[in-house]
C-alpha cells in the first residue's frame, strides 16, 4: 500500500487526483489546508511514499515545510500540481526538491500516468516522452564534475512556448529535446523538465562564449522548424549561467537565472 498526502485547496482539484489514484494499491491523506498538511507530515506512523501539492512559493511556511519533510525523508517523491507553467515555477520546483511537475491542464490520464510512474520502481515502464529525475541533485552532480575537473559549466534554461506564449505539447518537447541533443557535442547533456523545459549542460563553456552558444542553439531550432511546420510559430526562450563566474550553489544558479528571467521580462513588457 502506498502512502500519498495531497495538500490542494481547492475542492474540484482535489476530486480529479482522487479519480485517477488506484484507491486499491494507495491511501489518500487529504490536506485542506496548512495545519492538516502538518498533522500528516508530523505523523510518524506514516511512510510517506509520495506528496502531490499545489504550493504557493509565495507562502514561505508551507513551502519551508515541504522542504524540511524532503531533507529528513528524501525517498519521498514531490509532485507539484499547479496551473503556472512559467519558468519561474520551474525554477522553484526544482528549488524545493520536485521530481515533476504536472499542469492542472493536463488530462486526467495524463495526471495518472505521470503519478504511475513514479510510483513504479520498473524503469521499463517509465514514459518515454518525459524524463524524470531530482533535477536539484542532477545539477549539483553536474558543479560537482566540474568543480573536480577545474573546468567552467554552462547551463542553459530553455522554454519553448507557442504563438500564444504557451507551453507546447510534451511529446513535441521530447522532438524539439532530441534534434537538440543528436547535434549536441558529445561531451554536453541535455534533460527534459515538466511539459515544456528543457536544461542543456555544456561543459568547458565559458561566460564569453555564451552569445556563440545561443546562436548556435536558435540555428538549430530554426533547422527543427524547418523540418516540422506544425511548430513553425514557436519559439525558444534562453537563459544562461555559468559555473564558477555566476554561482557555486544550486541555490546560486537558480536564483541568478531568476534575476535574469525577471529581468527580461521587464525588457519584454
Amino acid at each position: 500500500m502506498k502512502h500519498i498526502i495531497v495538500f490542494e485547496q481547492k475542492q474540484f482539484l482535489l476530486e480529479r487526483i482522487r479519480k485517477v489514484i488506484n484507491s486499491e494499491m494507495c491511501k489518500l491523506y487529504e490536506a485542506t489546508n496548512l495545519l492538516a498538511l502538518e498533522h500528516f507530515l508530523t505523523h510518524d506512523l506514516i511512510k510517506v511514499d509520495m506528496i502531490i501539492a499545489e504550493l504557493n512559493f509565495n507562502e514561505k511556511q508551507e513551502v519551508e515545510m515541504i522542504t524540511n519533510y524532503l531533507h529528513l525523508y528524501p525517498e519521498t517523491k514531490l509532485i507539484i500540481f499547479t496551473s503556472d507553467g512559467s519558468k519561474q515555477a520551474f525554477l522553484d520546483s526544482i528549488k524545493v526538491g520536485a521530481k515533476d511537475y504536472i499542469i492542472h491542464t493536463a488530462s486526467n490520464d495524463d495526471i495518472k500516468k505521470r503519478i504511475d510512474q513514479h510510483l513504479n520502481t520498473n524503469q521499463q515502464n517509465m514514459i518515454p516522452t518525459h524524463l524524470i529525475l531530482n533535477l536539484n541533485k542532477y545539477i549539483s552532480g553536474e558543479i560537482i564534475k566540474a568543480n573536480k575537473g577545474n573546468y567552467e559549466l554552462t547551463i542553459a534554461f530553455s522554454s519553448i512556448l507557442n504563438e500564444k506564449n504557451l507551453h507546447i505539447l510534451k511529446e513535441d518537447t521530447s522532438r524539439v529535446a532530441n534534434y537538440l541533443s543528436a547535434n549536441y557535442w558529445d561531451t554536453d547533456s541535455l534533460v527534459i523538465y515538466g511539459f515544456n523545459h528543457l536544461l542543456s549542460f555544456f561543459p568547458f563553456c565559458t561566460k564569453d562564449m555564451v552569445p556563440f552558444v545561443d546562436e548556435k542553439l536558435q540555428h538549430l531550432f530554426a533547422q527543427f522548424k524547418a523540418m516540422n511546420l506544425d511548430l513553425g510559430k514557436c519559439t525558444l526562450q534562453n537563459t544562461y549561467v555559468t559555473f564558477p563566474d555566476e554561482g557555486l550553489t544550486v541555490n546560486d544558479i537558480i536564483r541568478i537565472v531568476r534575476k535574469k528571467i525577471e529581468k527580461q521580462a521587464g525588457i519584454n513588457t
